[in-house]
């Protein structure tokens, strides 16, 4: 049985109007979780079942995530997260190795916000739907400024409907700035992939300003380089390099030298060199980095 934390010992710090500063945050996070540990992140994902689903929460340091169960996945409970989670730039290395259905950092979401996210690791499971950010985005879920580098490991000889940020997206949620660097190589006979959503659900998907860089993967059956589904996701201003099964309607091939010269970091701008959210260092970063992001690619 997994052990469940509770009030009486929690590891929890909330952001208050005296510590705010202390946590290098904004009077905007008051009332959000400080997470910077391993077991914060644990007890915050364990106890959504015992508190609001809607609970805040932002990352102020990265967090090596490995070695937990699906009792780490947030919302892999009875109730869908959501509330906003910010992780100021930080990463979370992940390292499930498990049988179930939707392996993610997040499971199911539901009017959720996460923004300002990097995912990394591995994700080892015999069961669909894995992601690199959300397994289910069932409503209205919106993810921002998020970039995931999970390389995936299955035995599925078939279907297995992973996603680099989203495995299955319902009406209402909205992917923008986001990007997969990650691979699906190590499932070699998994395929129904997409390289930013997995299966789009229904009507009603918006995925903008995204993309997604490598080969990530060697089996293209029923594949897409950025959203499978019958119910066609709007996908406007995406781009990537190599190709992965069907190409979307609003997602243009680039080589990798049109990345590394910055050219796609303009186009994912709009063509605009103000309010920028992507930057890049010509010479140094082979593709666009988001404006929160602590360190290079």
């Amino acid at each position: 049985m997994e052990q469940k934390v509770f009030a009486d010992d929690s590891q929890l710090v909330t952001v208050t109007e005296e510590n705010y500063a202390s946590y290098g945050l904004t009077k905007d996070y008051v009332g959000y979780y400080a997470i910077e540990t391993k077991e914060q992140l644990l007890e915050f994902a364990q106890k959504l079942d015992y508190i609001n689903r809607r609970s805040n929460a932002v990352l102020i340091a990265d967090i090596d995530y490995s070695g937990v169960g699906r009792d780490g996945m947030i919302g892999s409970g009875n109730l869908a997260y959501g509330g906003t989670f910010d992780g100021n730039g930080h990463t979370v290395t992940l390292g499930f190795d498990v049988t179930s259905a939707y392996a993610a950092l997040f499971t199911r979401t539901a009017d959720a916000t996460i923004k300002n996210l990097k995912t990394e690791g591995t994700i080892k499971t015999t069961g669909q739907f894995a992601a690199g950010i959300v397994g289910s985005a069932d409503r209205d879920t919106k993810i921002d400024n998020c970039v995931s580098s999970v390389s995936f490991s299955s035995t599925i000889s078939g279907d297995g409907t992973f996603g680099g940020i989203v495995a299955l997206a319902y009406s209402g949620t909205e992917i923008n700035n986001c990007a997969f660097l990650g691979s699906f190589k190590d499932a070699p006979n998994t395929n129904s992939n997409g390289g930013i959503v997995g299966w789009t659900n229904d009507l009603g998907v918006n995925i903008s300003n995204c993309y997604v860089y490598g080969e990530i993967g060697t089996n293209t059956e029923n594949c897409a380089i950025i959203s499978r589904g019958t119910n066609k996701p709007n996908v406007k201003n995406c781009y990537y390099t190599d190709d992965y099964g069907m190409v979307n309607d609003g997602c243009s091939k680039m080589s990798k030298e049109q990345f590394a010269e910055g050219e796609v970091c303009y186009k994912l701008n709009q063509n605009s060199s103000e309010n920028c959210v992507w930057f890049q260092k010509i010479g140094e970063d082979k593709a666009p980095v988001l404006n929160n992001t602590v360190d290079n690619i």
